[in-house]
């Protein structure tokens, strides 16, 4: 009777080791960190961007968005952050008129590769991002 008591304790706690392992492997923040090519479809036609992202070990992301608008070069800052394989962040550039504008992104990311949804000027968006080695 007691083989049979310390089997079923010995087997529950195999079964709760491996439920907590899976619980915390599923919490770890996806890696963002790295030089990305953002990529999306606006209403005058491709746009695409260099982001530089640094994330630290609790997943909060910094770091850059390059752009050329018309022959000109512009550098935005983003501030965001990882939680499991979702990332989101925002990016906030000045206007011509001296105001400020900031575009949330948001989706999900796996390996070298990220996708999402960001509000461009009152227009959903899909971009994608792909990690550059």
């Amino acid at each position: 009777m007691h083989r049979k008591i310390a089997g079923i304790a010995g087997a529950c706690t195999f079964v709760l080791a491996l439920s907590f392992a899976a619980f915390a492997a599923a919490q770890a923040p996806a890696n963002a960190t790295g030089k990305w090519q953002l990529s999306m479809q606006g209403p005058r036609g491709a746009m695409n961007r260099t982001m530089t992202v640094k994330q630290d070990d609790a997943g909060k992301l910094t770091g850059t968005i390059e752009a050329n608008f018309g022959g000109r070069q512009f550098t935005q800052q983003l501030t965001g952050s990882v939680t499991g394989d979702k990332v989101e962040f925002t990016v906030t550039f000045t206007m011509r008129n001296g105001g400020t504008r900031s575009q949330k992104y948001t989706g999900t990311i796996s390996g070298d590769s990220m996708k999402g949804t960001v509000d461009f000027m009152g227009n959903p968006l899909d971009w994608t991002a792909t990690r550059q080695k």
